[in-house]
């Protein structure tokens, strides 16, 4: 089983064409599990997993934490949201051998993704690292390579 991990504050408009693209996997959804860890959120984020579960039928499960009782110190910097904490509980939460961590803006685009992950040869021990492409970046070739915190339509490369 592979299991995908999204820490998710505030992002339900970046993460409806994900869930769209995760809902057209040629990957059964009994071999996947999407696991969305929310820390905070106040947009439509469960009225769009439920609309996501309904239409799709995807294997959604949903956690909420409150970072301010987390029993370990949150780094924060100038603001930022820090996905870290909810990327530990979604890990600790994963049934899968396989655990993908992504940001709910970064779409398998190709139908046959998440088969390719769950089907990747790998070692015991061994990653599977992947990238992501923002068509944006094209305008910024100096921040071309490892991105991070693109605005919208990345697309994910291993």
């Amino acid at each position: 089983m592979l299991s995908l991990v999204y820490p998710v504050f505030n992002r339900a408009h970046l993460f409806r064409t994900t869930l769209g693209a995760l809902g057209s996997q040629t990957l059964p959804t009994d071999e996947f599990e999407i696991i969305v860890v929310d820390d905070g959120s106040t947009d439509d984020l469960l009225a769009l997993l439920a609309t996501a579960r309904e239409a799709h039928g995807l294997p959604i499960r949903y956690a909420r934490i409150d970072v301010d009782r987390l029993p370990w110190t949150v780094f924060h910097h100038q603001g930022a949201n820090n996905p870290a904490p909810a990327i530990n509980v979604g890990i600790r939460a994963a049934l899968g051998e396989r655990v993908v961590l992504t940001s709910p803006e970064v779409e398998p685009r190709h139908v046959a993704t998440l088969e390719r992950m769950e089907n990747w040869p790998l070692e015991p021990h061994q990653s599977l690292v992947g990238d992501v492409f923002d068509p944006g970046m094209a305008q910024h070739p100096g921040l071309q390579g490892w991105l991070s915190g693109g605005p919208t339509g990345r697309v994910l490369h291993f």
